[in-house]
């Protein structure tokens, strides 16, 4: 299952500030046939594994997902990754923050987030 709630936690003013209103963030595959105006996130779901019990169905499934920042400078891109790890950090945790090198296409930067959430199965 794709978790439902980094797009509800994101929606607030720091990250809004940053990466406009309404957010610029899509998932991955999906930003249309040109890349948006930076800076944005594209986001996917890097895995889901149940908390298997002996019992009972799975409680929560501990879900990954990859963030993937943009933008045109450094600048920008590191005040978009610190409002999108900041607001990240309070519903779940960050298992790492990477630099996602220069596109070549776009010649953007990018820097990678990988978050972790327990989230209610059912």
């Amino acid at each position: 299952m794709y978790p439902a709630a980094p797009f509800a936690i994101l929606d607030v003013a720091p990250v809004r500030a940053v990466l406009g209103d309404p957010v610029r963030i899509y998932p991955f595959g999906d930003t249309g046939t040109t890349p948006p105006s930076p800076p944005y996130v594209v986001h996917q779901l890097v895995s889901s594994v149940p908390d298997n019990c002996l019992d009972d169905p799975p409680p929560v499934d501990d879900e990954r997902v990859q963030f993937s920042v943009w933008a045109d400078d450094v600048v920008t891109l590191s005040a978009a990754t610190v409002a999108l790890r900041t607001q990240l950090q309070e519903h779940g945790y960050i298992n790492s923050i990477s630099d996602n090198g220069r596109d070549p296409d776009t010649k953007r930067y990018g820097m990678v987030i990988d978050w972790s959430r327990l989230e209610p199965w059912t």
